[in-house]
C-alpha cells in the first residue's frame, strides 16, 4: 500500500509540474500576442496617418493643379498655359505618386497583419504539441 501511495505522489507531482508548465506557456504566448497585437496597431495607426496624409497632399496637388489651370486660363498668355499645364501635370504625377505611396502602406499593413497572425499560430500550435 505504502509503494502505491507514493506512486500516485509521485504522479500527481508530475500533473502539478506539467499543469505548471502548461500554464508558464499559456503566459509565453499570451504575451507574445499581446506584443504582436501592439506592434500590428501601432503600424496600422501609422499606416492610416500615411495614407491620410497622402490624401491630403494629392487633394492639395490636385487643387493646386485645377488652380493654376485657372489662373493660366484667364491670362490666356500660350506661354502661361504651357507652363500651367505642365505644373498641373507633374502635380497629377506628384499626387498618383502620393496615391501609389498610400498603396504601398496599406499593402505593408495587411502583410504584418498576416505575419502576426501566423507567428502567434505557430507559437500556440507549438505550446499545444511541443514534440512536433
Amino acid at each position: 500500500m505504502n509503494e502505491e501511495t507514493e506512486r500516485l505522489y509521485a504522479t500527481l507531482a508530475a500533473l502539478q509540474q506539467e499543469l505548471t508548465n502548461l500554464r508558464q506557456g499559456y503566459i509565453t504566448v499570451n504575451e507574445r500576442y499581446a506584443q504582436a497585437l501592439d506592434s500590428l496597431n501601432a503600424l496600422t495607426i501609422s499606416t492610416t496617418e500615411a495614407a491620410t496624409q497622402a490624401a491630403i497632399v494629392a487633394d492639395k496637388a490636385a487643387l493646386d493643379a485645377a488652380n493654376a489651370a485657372l489662373a493660366a486660363r484667364e491670362r490666356a498668355a500660350k506661354v502661361v498655359i504651357a507652363t500651367a499645364k505642365t505644373a498641373a501635370e507633374a502635380m497629377v504625377e506628384v499626387a498618383n505618386a502620393a496615391a501609389d505611396a498610400a498603396t504601398v502602406a496599406a499593402q505593408t499593413a495587411a502583410e504584418a497583419a498576416v505575419r502576426a497572425k501566423d507567428t502567434v499560430a505557430l507559437a500556440i500550435k507549438n505550446i499545444s504539441n511541443p514534440s512536433s
